[in-house]
């Protein structure tokens, strides 16, 4: 599966967000940037939403510009409210306080001109692919959920069988990983199981009824061969 990256940048530095989706291409790598593909009928932060849900990593454009952006801000809290991994690049120095406080932890990759652009890439495509199986699933499950929370938590949408389970293993062992799993994929899995085990409950009291109607009727048959009329 090809990884999907998110770019948030400003403006400014659009220069440097195609120089580095150019790089991500020949990495074969899937990219979402708000120059591309975003009809001018639809609505743009609609789009921007459903860019980052599907993404895989949200990587963020570090300098004075973005750092000020209320939108750029605005997609970092997405990002967050979404669970994805966060990858902050440097591409022009930021004091330190005003750096957004989503980021402040996260080791970040250099790109300013004095710094090394190759060697640069090779760590930042070492953060993409860190754990990525586990990265792709919650990236699905967080689609799924959010499916599953925009039709009202409608059951038809809940996890069953298979999938049911590979989520309850996913959660249970990747739970201290990043991205960490949020609270709209638990309390999805969660109510998917407490489904699930409600309807084997249900199959399984009427499969009971079933066999003691059938007992029943058997017990009814015999009485009734032994039964013989009368001769008159």
């Amino acid at each position: 599966m090809i990884a999907k990256v998110f770019i948030s940048y400003s403006r400014t530095d659009i220069d440097f967000a195609k120089k580095l989706t150019g790089e991500l291409q020949k990495s074969e790598l899937d990219f979402w940037v708000d120059w591309e593909g975003i009809p001018p009928t639809v609505d743009w932060w609609r789009e921007v939403e459903k860019g980052i849900e599907e993404a895989d990593v949200f990587i963020f454009l570090i300098s004075p510009d973005s750092a000020a952006s209320k939108v750029c801000g605005q997609e970092i809290d997405y990002a967050v409210k979404n669970g994805k991994r966060l990858i902050p690049l440097v591409v022009r120095d930021v004091k330190g306080d005003e750096v957004p406080n989503q980021l402040g932890h996260l080791n970040w990759i250099f790109f300013r001109e004095s710094d090394d652009f190759d060697v640069s890439i090779q760590k930042l495509l070492a953060g993409i692919h860190t754990d990525y199986e586990w990265v792709q699933t919650h990236r699905r499950l967080q689609v799924k959920a959010l499916e599953w929370e925009r039709n009202k938590k409608e059951t038809s949408f809940l996890l069953h069988g298979k999938d049911l389970q590979d989520a309850e293993f996913r959660l249970a062992t990747n739970t201290s990983k990043e991205p960490h799993p949020t609270d709209l994929q638990r309390e999805y899995v969660f109510k998917s199981r407490r489904f699930a085990d409600g309807q084997r409950r249900l199959v399984t009291g009427v499969s009971v009824v079933g066999v003691i109607v059938l007992a029943a009727l058997a017990v009814f048959g015999l009485v009734q061969a032994g039964v013989h009329p009368k001769c008159h």
